[in-house]
């Protein structure tokens, strides 16, 4: 196929800064093995983007033909919308439909999921397996613990039995239940990552109880998976390699594999990346070893840093290596101090192997001539205790904002090893000193902000409390009622304080008691029948006749008999017969006492009250995202629940004898309140306007800010890694690993590096002193190797930094016609809820019904435009 444009052409159209040569080089070169180091800055994504483009555009493969991996949900929306973008405008040069909804372009684990489910590999339509997200697996491991336990011969559910576990695991004297679970989900995970044989592994450690006994209880979790349709990230990864190593078409059915953040992959994705490749050869990773983060989740840096000689080895070529070693986002003073921090090569040696590639991070050479020369990029903070280094910092960000050089609180970023430390805390005291708002979610639970307080407090004037009728065996338990007590008596005063709301609680709570009433009559009128509960129901039989007749003389009110005495109730009841899936006497009792609502519809109708409808105009202002950025993760949290449950809507069982007061507050809730939320989470997060967000490094890769403040320069040491020592017995890969003694600095170093990189323009080091405040000892080096780079706080001239606005993201959004342009028509304020801060919708039938004809409407949309345009509609 002719392209009457070409590729550079293409670029200068959609960019407004010049392909480098290495770039074009990297997207140019398309066949055979290609390793592309990649340092922060890079433009990594593009690079990926525009080389699919050019796969699919100048080389006519087929965007089924692809398999596209990234490590994280958000990413991979950016490649799926950038992809889509940037094809659609390449297509007015081809007049070719590309259509990319049968493309692999995902997260491993969703894209695991679909390689199960494809006919090609499988040989015939499976049904995919539930994905477990974390709560979901440790909600299931929780309600089957005393199972596995007695499988796998161990005591009872006690202190002991999970103070056993939690040495052997984790090397940490514990005796909390809830730590157990933690620690062998944990172990669980990794036996699937390492793809260890079990069984055999089983036969190799008679002589060590503890081990054995941990083994099986990993087999007997696999095999409760598996008997219940469900899978969790190890598991599916498991069966996809199973499958594709079984097919025999498996290598021949991409013609490129290509995977993003490839440092942080594990030992089954390799294998499962190289199984794909095996047929074409065409392997294209992208990544950086120095941000290497995801050790404890069973990432291998050895994947990157050996790829090369893994390519030699079985696929027999050589793999080209193009290192994409300019960053474009970061001062010159910044690319200096970081390439000082990580350049001693004596360092990554151990073993007779160097365990880092070697580079060196350029510059932008495009950078204008008066930011290059901008002497003050980096700072320092004059050392001292805590509370004075966070004033110190808070002070500067202030006079950052006061001279304009910032024009939001949300353009600094302040990273921490975990936000829930006690420096944290200082910072978070100390901005709000100088008059400035901090996000800061994760500081202490997500569930005792004030947001998630308040509405789950007022939820609880429905459903009720969690009380100390549950006796459970967990030191959490005590601080989980307290805080339940707070909340309860917190939304107790915000109904008290509207009477709209006051009013709207009382009309529903009286609403659910009548519910209630009308499924107890129901159920009595049966019993009186003699009529059992599981009783199938036939409209035409004498039987399906004498049950409606009973059910509707009951004392039921005539709402709850509305639905049996409809034609449709019928027509459905003898639909689901012929299918062999025949309503019963119960069914008929619930369909007549569901209500007409769910969870979250009464929490959008809640939104509409006073309290609450304060944080969504404060956001619309723009003056306070914070507030309904965090009701939003609530929302997010709630949907998650409904997700597991029967049916999004609400009916009267769930208030019989506490069935959702049990369920939602004292399964659900407590867990979230148990785990404090992850400091690791992938979840993409807002950075609300008019607050300084606190992140952990973790959370950080992959972002940028104008200005990056490293909170604490501290790690503890002295601390083994337990799994990691563990994983290393159980496993031989027949390679070198990184050597145990030195992951611990290694990875200090990596973490480090990738908070002082996501800088712009200022990065802050904090410097504290006294007992139990000493920095890592490689930013101790830094501080000497690197102080020609580094600024004493108090004589920065922020005046000096380039003045920074609010900046159009690289990779273009898509909108839709339906779900944007309609949406916003429709509602300003409900766009603005669902498009922007990413509410969870109410799971109801209308709304499916809406996506519905929402696929539709745009699948019709996108063919009247090929049509126009002279294009394919096939």
């Amino acid at each position: 196929m002719t392209v009457s444009i070409s590729l550079e052409e293409l670029w200068s159209q959609q960019n407004d800064f010049p392909l480098s040569a290495r770039a074009l080089e990297a997207i140019s070169t398309v066949s055979g093995p290609l390793f592309l180091p990649a340092g922060p800055g890079a433009g990594k994504t593009t690079v990926l983007l525009w080389r699919t483009l050019n796969l699919i555009v100048y080389h006519d493969v087929n965007p089924e033909e692809i398999f596209l991996s990234t490590f994280t949900e958000k990413a991979a929306r950016q490649l799926k919308d950038g992809l889509t973008s940037m094809l659609a405008d390449a297509q007015k040069y081809t007049t070719k439909k590309y259509d990319t909804s049968r493309m692999y372009v995902g997260t491993v684990h969703s894209l695991c999921q679909k390689l199960v489910g494809d006919r090609r590999f499988a040989g015939r339509t499976q049904r995919l397996p539930a994905m477990l997200d974390d709560i979901d697996q440790y909600l299931l491991v929780s309600d089957v613990w005393q199972q596995l336990l007695t499988e796998a011969g161990l005591e009872g559910d006690s202190a002991q039995t999970s103070e056993q576990l939690n040495v052997y695991l984790r090397g940490v004297k514990s005796s909390s239940r809830h730590d157990a679970i933690a620690n062998c989900i944990t172990f669980f995970n990794r036996c699937a990552d390492e793809y260890i044989d079990i069984d055999a592994m089983l036969s190799h450690a008679q002589g060590d109880d503890i081990l054995h006994a941990v083994l099986t209880m990993c087999r007997a979790y696999r095999r409760i998976l598996e008997s219940r349709g469900a899978a969790d990230f190890g598991s599916i990864q498991l069966h996809a390699l199973s499958l594709l190593r079984a097919s025999s078409n498996a290598r021949s059915q991409f013609k490129h594999v290509i995977i993003d953040e490839y440092q942080d992959t594990n030992p089954i994705q390799e294998q499962i990346f190289f199984e794909l490749a095996r047929g074409h050869t065409n392997l294209c990773v992208v990544g950086d070893d120095d941000q290497a983060l995801y050790r404890f989740r069973g990432a291998t840096v050895e994947n990157f840093v050996m790829f090369k000689e893994t390519v030699r080895t079985i696929l027999g070529k050589e793999a080209k290596e193009i290192a994409l070693d300019t960053n474009y986002r970061s001062h010159p003073g910044i690319v200096n101090l970081y390439n000082t921090y990580m350049r001693d090569s004596q360092f990554w040696t151990a073993n007779g192997h160097m365990w880092r590639v070697r580079k060196t991070i350029k510059a932008n050479p495009q950078l204008p001539a008066a930011v290059a020369a901008q002497r003050h990029a980096a700072t320092i903070v004059q050392s001292g205790p805590p509370a004075d280094v966070a004033k110190q910092v808070a002070e500067f960000i202030k006079r950052l904002l006061d001279e304009g050089r910032i024009t939001d609180p949300n353009q600094v970023a302040v990273l921490f090893k975990s936000v829930k430390s006690t420096k944290a805390k200082s910072m978070i005291a100390a901005l709000e000193a100088v008059g400035l708002k901090p996000y800061a979610p994760r500081a202490g639970r997500f569930l005792e902000v004030d947001e998630a307080t308040d509405m789950l407090g007022v939820l609880m004037q429905f459903t009720g409390k969690p009380t100390t009728d549950w006796q459970l065996n967990d030191g959490d338990f005590k601080d989980y009622l307290k805080w339940a007590d707070t909340a309860h008596k917190r939304g107790a005063e915000i109904v008290q304080q509207d009477p709209f709301l006051r009013k709207y609680v009382d009309d529903r709570k009286q609403f659910i008691a009548e519910r209630v009433r009308d499924r107890e009559r129901l159920l009595a009128a049966l019993t009186e029948a003699g009529i059992e509960a599981d009783t199938v129901y036939k409209p035409d039989t004498e039987i399906g006749k004498r049950m409606k007749k009973i059910l509707l003389a009951s004392n039921a009110s005539s709402e709850a008999l509305k639905p049996l005495r409809r034609k449709r109730f019928d027509d459905v009841a003898m639909q689901r017969f012929r299918e062999g899936k025949p309503l019963v006497a119960m069914q008929l009792v619930a369909r007549a006492t569901t209500f007409d609502f769910g969870l979250l519809d009464m929490f959008y109708q809640l939104q509409g009250f006073r309290h609450f409808k304060t944080m969504l105009d404060v956001a619309q202002e723009g003056s306070d995202e914070g507030p309904i950025v965090n009701i939003a993760m609530l929302s997010r949290y709630l949907a998650r629940f409904i997700d597991s449950q029967r049916s999004a809507l609400l009916s009267a069982r769930d208030f019989t004898n506490d069935s959702l007061l049990r369920r939602l507050w004292m399964r659900y809730i407590y867990v979230l309140f148990k785990r404090g939320e992850s400091e690791y989470e992938d979840e993409e997060m807002m950075f609300p306007s008019g607050r300084v967000p606190f992140l952990t490094i973790h959370q950080s890769k992959g972002l940028e800010f104008p200005v990056v403040v490293l909170g604490s320069p501290q790690i503890a040491t002295g601390q083994k890694n337990r799994l990691e020592e563990l994983m290393r017995t159980l496993v031989q890969r027949g390679r070198e690993r990184e050597p145990l003694h030195r992951i611990e600095e290694f990875d200090a170093m990596r973490l480090f590096y990738v908070a002082m990189s996501r800088a712009k323009h200022v990065c802050v080091l904090t410097h504290y002193r006294g007992a139990g405040h000493s920095a890592h000892q490689s930013i101790k080096n830094l501080i000497t190797a690197g102080r020609q780079y580094l600024t004493d706080m108090d004589v920065f001239d922020v005046k000096t930094v380039p003045q920074t606005n609010h900046e159009q993201a690289v990779i273009q959004r898509r909108y839709s016609y339906t779900s944007d342009y309609l949406s916003y028509e429709s509602c300003a304020r409900q766009y603005m809820i669902f498009r922007k801060y990413d509410f969870a919708p109410s799971r109801t039938p209308y709304q499916m019904f809406g996506s519905l004809v929402h696929r539709t409407i745009e699948e019709i949309h996108g063919l009247m435009i090929d049509a126009r345009n002279g294009g394919q509609t096939s």
